[in-house]
């Protein structure tokens, strides 16, 4: 298990930041995407369009996750995509 204070041992591929309303989830997001050099890309705004209605194609491209693969750490699906 990582500190806080730990390096990194290599550049995350996808991080998901989670919380409620007004905590700064956007605001952290967008920092670790300027110093890991990643997008940053808020799933609110592929999820919804104006008036909050489900994106069609959100729906018709979205794929369930893989079954996780044996050996991999609890909850990752060892797939990169």
């Amino acid at each position: 298990m990582l500190s806080c204070d730990d390096p990194l041992p290599a550049k995350p591929w996808r991080v998901l930041i989670a919380g409620v309303t007004g905590v700064g989830k956007s605001t952290l997001g967008n920092r670790l995407g300027e110093l890991w050099d990643t997008p940053y890309i808020q799933m609110d705004a592929l999820h919804w369009a104006p008036d909050w209605i489900t994106r069609a194609e959100f729906t018709a491209t979205s794929q369930p996750l893989p079954p996780k693969t044996p050996g991999s750490p609890s909850g990752s699906t060892g797939a990169r995509t």
